[in-house]
């Protein structure tokens, strides 16, 4: 019995649609695993940029540190600040020295010479002689890190630097001990030294700075912790007990899922 063309096309239509399926299974298969491969290396894309970017911001933090650091070094081992700042105190030189100069220059917030009874002898804030009193401004923290400048090597002392908490904020704070350059016998018999403190302000306007330079989107410092993620990354910033006292916290580089969606 011959087939009417009617029938030849419903049947022409079901194989062709037995063979179509299985295909269009196989293709959206296919595109399903094109896209998740594309979705992990997208994935992966954002995870090598966040760890690229914390590990700048841990380069730059530690740049941070140790110029503030080195700074206050430079001050204290050196003959004509100790005798200066606590053999003869001269009020004129150390507001030009370690208050004005240093405040102008390097962006010192802060500056103390506390002496070896730890009573504040000098004390500036954004380069103007003020009455504070260095341990009542930052409070315990502060003897934390002047303990160990003063445990430091008196033929090379070394400066130590932490964060810590103000009423208007955090500070960068580097304290080295104030050393002879080169000390006599009595001199190296132990005993608490007198040190000079310097610190930073970390204010907007300073992390505006990094981040122009350095590309991170966003970034501001946070006193509670953020929530850990690729899409906000942070940076810790403890105190001399290794305790945190705030987040540098910032956006990653658009990377990966980004470009996908």
């Amino acid at each position: 019995m011959t087939e009417s063309p009617d029938a030849i096309n419903l049947n022409m239509s079901r194989f062709v649609g037995r063979m179509i399926a299985p295909v269009a299974i196989a293709v959206l298969i296919a595109l399903a695993a094109i896209l998740t491969l594309i979705w992990v290396a997208a994935r992966g894309q954002d995870q090598v940029a966040a760890r690229t970017s914390s590990e700048i911001m841990n380069a730059v933090v530690s740049n941070l540190e140790r110029d503030l650091g080195k700074l206050v070094f430079d001050y204290t081992w050196w003959d004509e600040a100790l005798e200066k700042l606590v053999v003869n105190p001269d009020l004129e030189w150390a507001h030009e020295t370690i208050g004005l100069h240093v405040a102008e220059t390097y962006y010192v917030s802060e500056t103390f010479v506390v002496a070896d009874t730890d009573w504040t002898m000098f004390a500036y804030r954004n380069g103007v002689p003020s009455r504070d009193d260095a341990l009542r401004y930052f409070g315990p923290g502060l003897m934390e890190l002047i303990s160990a400048a003063r445990a430091k090597p008196m033929f090379k002392p070394e400066p130590v630097s932490a964060y810590l908490s103000h009423g208007s904020g955090i500070r960068l704070v580097a304290v080295s001990a104030l050393t002879p350059e080169n000390p006599t016998a009595d001199q190296l018999v132990y005993g608490p030294r007198p040190v000079l403190i310097h610190a930073r302000h970390m204010t907007p306007d300073l992390l505006a700075a990094v981040s122009a330079q350095f590309g991170f989107e966003g970034l501001t410092l946070s006193e509670t912790a953020p929530v850990a993620g690729l899409d906000v990354l942070s940076h810790e910033l403890r105190d001399g007990l290794g305790q945190p006292v705030g987040w540098l916290v910032w956006t990653p580089p658009p990377s990966g899922i980004s470009a996908v969606h």
